[in-house]
């Protein structure tokens, strides 16, 4: 008995789909707060920016790679009024007809005309995706309206004190 509950038990997962977990990164274990001002502290520059344009490249038949411009409406750490860095997210584009469906970790959905919180470390491309500093706070991929006052709260509190 107990073989063919295992048997239909692996058919059944076998014929649905599955989606694969995305690993933790230190967003998940430290506090807002505390993941907040580990930004803060390692970063240069940080600032609010409105995304004003974007570009894909599909860099592999499962990956785009998107481009974005900003421009810098508060500057909240450093100098950021000519800020020209590459601003990059990846997406899949899988095209997989199996049913199975997949989760990528750095997958995060910027739009034209989105708000960005953005924390800039050195002078390299920055990467935004689901563990980066980086965030949407304002359009579809934006935390809760309380968490991002929470956010901006804090952040402009620590530029006050500089």
């Amino acid at each position: 008995m107990r073989r063919c509950a295992l048997t239909a038990a692996s058919a059944f997962l076998l014929a649905t789909p599955i989606a694969w977990a995305c690993g933790h990164c230190v967003k998940d274990i430290l506090s807002p707060a505390d993941f907040d001002r580990r930004a803060w502290e390692s970063s240069e520059r940080v600032f609010v920016a409105i995304v004003t344009a974007a570009e894909s490249v599909r860099i592999d038949e499962d990956m785009l790679e998107i481009d974005y411009r900003v421009d810098v409406e508060e500057v909240l750490k450093g100098v950021a009024n000519d800020f020209d860095q590459r601003l990059f997210t990846t997406r899949s584009v899988s095209d997989w007809k199996t049913g199975v469906s997949e989760i990528v970790c750095g997958d995060l959905f910027i739009n034209v005309g989105d708000r960005l919180l953005v924390f800039v470390e050195s002078k390299s491309a920055i990467p935004i995706g689901r563990c980066s500093s980086t965030r949407v706070i304002e359009g579809i991929a934006a935390a809760s309206g309380d968490e991002v006052r929470e956010t901006l709260s804090r952040v402009r509190r620590w530029r006050d004190d500089l």
